[in-house]
């Protein structure tokens, strides 16, 4: 018992954080050009996904978004009918020439079944 106690105690020893850095970004696109950042969902358990996406103009002005449910059958799916999703949007509204920006780290894996 006193084994299970000495790693009780050790296991709830508090480890100060590092104090974060915080450095205010901010991305603006060339005159006359709109920045579609797009990011697409799936939930593997419940086997759901969405998509969405923001449209801002070269002030990051908020112009426009989109969100919908989606019929993907993976992450990888959901990122991609996010893309697409993205681009018709964008030219439905005539807004090009248009730069995406997504955060999907999902095309840099070597595992392409569910993320």
């Amino acid at each position: 018992m006193l084994q299970v106690a000495e790693f009780t105690s050790f296991t709830e020893i508090s480890v100060p954080s590092k104090p974060k850095l915080q450095i205010p970004m901010r991305w603006l696109p060339s005159t006359n050009h709109y920045k579609l950042n797009i990011d697409g969902a799936y939930d593997k358990n419940n086997q759901t996904s969405g998509t969405a996406g923001i449209i801002r103009d070269h002030h990051s002005n908020w112009i426009t978004g989109f969100a919908q449910k989606a019929a993907a059958t993976s992450a990888l799916h959901a990122e991609i009918l996010t893309l697409i999703a993205g681009l018709e949007f964008s030219f439905t509204k005539n807004l090009f020439p248009t730069l995406v920006e997504k955060d999907s780290q999902i095309e840099n894996s070597t595992d392409f079944e569910d993320g």
